[in-house]
């Protein structure tokens, strides 16, 4: 459940918050259901692909194995560390 919900300066919720925490939050689940030691980073906007999670890894992963993981949802997302 959230906390708090983003919001605009007008008091609507801000969409594009609640997708980047959406975006880790599924991401992450994923990572840790299948034992990887990655986490996501942060979602970043690209112009080309829209959002991008960008995964940090805190041991040896392969880049197979982040594919085979996070290959099933849309969102882009790539390595940073």
């Amino acid at each position: 459940m959230l906390a708090d919900l983003p919001k605009t300066a007008v008091g609507k919720v801000f969409k594009p918050d609640l997708r980047r925490r959406a975006i880790t939050r599924v991401y992450d689940a994923a990572l840790a259901e299948a034992g990887l030691a990655a986490r996501v980073a942060e979602v970043a906007e690209d112009k080309k692909r829209g959002l991008v999670a960008r995964i940090a890894t805190t041991g040896t992963v392969e880049d197979d194995a982040l594919r085979a993981v996070l290959g099933q949802f849309p969102p882009a997302w790539e390595r940073v560390g």
